[in-house]
């Protein structure tokens, strides 16, 4: 399920009536909040270093001829929503 159904999900679940507009952005802020926490923490865990706007995987640190693997924090964004399936 990606984080785009997941936030569908969170409204669908709510009546839409004035007084709950409120809780529906609690819900999302909820969502939200969990996924920027678990992306923040698998960044750490696996302890990629940044240089720079770039960001090197200490597992995969250097190609067949030697060099450093550079990483964009949207390529390792996407790895993250794919490696959790979202």
């Amino acid at each position: 399920m990606t984080l785009k159904d997941k936030l569908q999900v969170e409204i669908m679940d709510l009546p839409i009536m004035d007084e709950v507009i409120d809780d529906i952005g609690t819900n999302l802020e909820y969502v939200v909040d969990n996924f920027a926490i678990g992306f923040a923490d698998w960044l750490n865990n696996i302890r990629f270093s940044q240089y720079g706007n770039s960001w090197i995987d200490p597992r995969k640190n250097k190609n067949k001829d030697g060099d450093w693997l550079f990483f964009s924090s949207k390529q390792l964004l996407e790895t993250y929503k794919k490696e959790k399936g979202l």
